[in-house]
C-alpha cells in the first residue's frame, strides 16, 4: 500500500506545483481520517472538529488563490 501510495504521490508531484498539491494534501489527510473513523470506526463528530474542517478548507482555498 505504501508503494501505491508513494508513486501516486510522485506523479501528481511532477505534474503539479508542489506549493499547491502540498497543503491540499495534509488538509485532505486530515478531513479524510475523520469521515473514515466516523463510517468505519462508529466515531462521532463534534461541532468543534466540523468546524475545524471548515476552516482547513477555507485555509486550503485561500492558500491557493
Amino acid at each position: 500500500m505504501y508503494v501505491v501510495s508513494f508513486l501516486l504521490w510522485m506523479i501528481i508531484i511532477s505534474k503539479n506545483d508542489v506549493s499547491k498539491i502540498v497543503p491540499i494534501g495534509l488538509g485532505a489527510t486530515n478531513i479524510l481520517i475523520m469521515f473514515l473513523s466516523y463510517f468505519l470506526l462508529g466515531e462521532s463528530i463534534s461541532m468543534i472538529q466540523l468546524i475545524g474542517v471548515v476552516t482547513v478548507i477555507a485555509g486550503v482555498i485561500l492558500m491557493n488563490i
